[in-house]
């Protein structure tokens, strides 16, 4: 080796160096950038999981265990693989929990149904109820008490199928503005079908009875 050869040699090792610099940077770009990746994901579950801890407080429901069981047979993946799978796993979360809050703001009986036809389900079951009720009094009670018994009891019905429209047709989990606020639900009572049903079923009971005879 000659003198001539240190500036080759100095240059390869320069290039050698920058080489090395460059892989190193690199390599620690690329562990700054997954490391990123894994602080986004870890807080987007963390997240996710308080909002399934409020919403199941607010649907009543038992909160779920969040934590994921370890399978000691799973032979260990990339760590690609395991944030893909991750955040496939938190938007199954987010749909689910979507769909459990729209249920939720649903009312709690025939939450697909029209409100006319809840209604009308919840009139004439307190006014079959009703219909029951007369039926028996009439038996036990005297003539001249027929008029009374055909009129009263139906309006109680009509009352308490009032109410309960009222409680059945609420949502379990209230809609929320932009803000926070909670935005009033209106609920459709239908008094005027209530009381249609009730002339109805006065005649029913005074036809059975023998009352318009």
């Amino acid at each position: 080796m000659t003198t001539d050869d240190y500036p080759a040699l100095l240059a390869r090792l320069a290039k050698v160096r920058q080489v090395d610099a460059t892989g190193a940077a690199d390599a620690r770009a690329g562990l700054d950038r997954d490391r990123r990746a894994v602080l986004a994901l870890r807080n987007a579950l963390e997240d996710e999981a308080g909002e399934i801890r409020d919403h199941a407080h607010l649907l009543s429901a038992p909160v779920p265990d969040l934590r994921a069981p370890a399978d000691p047979t799973t032979p260990p993946g990339t760590l690609d693989g395991e944030l893909r799978d991750g955040r496939e796993a938190l938007a199954r979360a987010t749909t689910a929990r979507q769909e459990a809050v729209a249920a939720g703001r649903q009312p709690s009986f025939l939450p697909r149904a029209p409100h006319l036809v809840r209604n009308a389900v919840i009139y004439l079951a307190a006014l079959a109820a009703v219909l029951a009720v007369q039926l028996g009094l009439h038996a036990t009670a005297k003539a001249d008490a027929t008029l009374w018994i055909a009129c009263l009891p139906p309006v109680a019905g009509v009352l308490a199928g009032y109410i309960a429209v009222g409680m059945v047709s609420r949502p379990r989990v209230p809609t929320l503005d932009k803000h926070g606020k909670v935005i009033d639900f209106k609920i459709y009572k239908s008094p005027r079908l209530g009381v249609a049903f009730a002339v109805l079923e006065i005649i029913a009971f005074l036809i059975l009875t023998g009352g318009l005879g």
